[in-house]
């Protein structure tokens, strides 16, 4: 059958001068994924097949570039396709990809990032309003966010990051990204429950869809 990819980062960002705690940055995810794997063990899909991926290194190690980020996701997706391949998947079977990072914030505003597969995202975020969480998707917050998602896209793969993330002339969004104070009082169960849910209607459709 072919697949469908629900993923996130579990790695933070290693800091030498303070104790980075990545409540948002790196847990939220990895909380919204286990939930949503208890979620479709219990109703599981009818046509296609769900791989959960826990991406490591999507953080750069010294300074961000095309080298030095998201070395699980591209060391996947550079494995599809050969013997190396950790799963028996190829590129044709994985039909849409939806990658979640930063979706705890109490207020969360998810961002219409412009690198993400156009109508994946538009879905995304007609889910999103379907679910009345018109406040959370605004198509206002336009962002252009490398992610986890890109080596998917790069390979023609259909993919979206769900993320509530953006740097703007005004700073940057949440104001305590990748600094010592994104701890666990930053995050909300409701965030992750407006993320979780409208993921979860979203792959249903996507289930009726698609081939």
């Amino acid at each position: 059958a072919n697949t469908i990819i629900l993923s996130t980062h579990h790695d933070t960002k290693y800091f030498t001068d303070f104790t980075f705690v990545g409540a948002n940055d790196g847990a939220s995810g990895v909380a919204l994924l286990l939930e949503l794997a208890r979620v479709f063990k219990e109703r599981p899909l009818t046509k296609h097949n769900l791989l959960f991926a826990f991406w490591d290194g999507e953080e750069a190690l010294q300074e961000w570039s095309a080298e030095d980020s998201l070395y699980g996701s591209r060391h996947f997706v550079e494995s599809l396709d050969t013997p190396q391949t950790p799963f028996k998947l190829t590129t044709k079977q994985i039909v849409a990809v939806i990658n979640m990072d930063m979706v705890g914030d109490r207020h969360l505003q998810v961002t219409y990032d412009t690198l993400s597969h156009p109508q994946l995202l538009e879905m995304l975020f007609t889910k999103g309003r379907d679910l009345r969480f018109e406040k959370n998707f605004k198509r206002a917050e336009l962002g252009n966010i490398a992610d986890d998602h890109l080596p998917f896209l790069q390979r023609s793969i259909p993919a979206i990051n769900l993320i509530g993330f953006n740097q703007t002339g005004a700073g940057s969004y949440p104001p305590y990204w990748h600094t010592a104070e994104d701890t666990l009082d930053k995050v909300s169960a409701t965030s992750l429950q407006i993320a979780g849910s409208t993921v979860d209607l979203l792959v249903r459709d996507l289930d009726r869809i698609l081939e």
